[in-house]
């Protein structure tokens, strides 16, 4: 399972699409709320533990790439 859990309190991130090193890409919608946790099925190819921040995006409800908008420089997303 992909499990993916973080805060969208202004609800801009709509969609999370992952493309992680042995399988992918895999989407999840993203609830617009002050902290949300939601997961996927993932291939057996796919390695456990942390996906690195290069291998996903972030889209608003518009299907409009908003990733660059999120300073990705710390190893999280603020």
């Amino acid at each position: 399972m992909l499990l993916f859990e973080g805060r969208n309190g202004d609800g801009r991130i709509a969609r999370a699409v992952f493309s992680p090193e042995g399988g992918g890409p895999y989407e999840l919608d993203v609830p617009a709320s002050p902290v949300f946790l939601v997961s996927i099925p993932v291939e057996d190819t796919v390695p456990t533990g942390h996906i690195s921040l290069e291998a996903f995006a972030f889209y608003d409800s518009q299907g409009r790439d908003i990733t660059t908008s999120f300073d990705l420089t710390g190893g999280t997303i603020q």
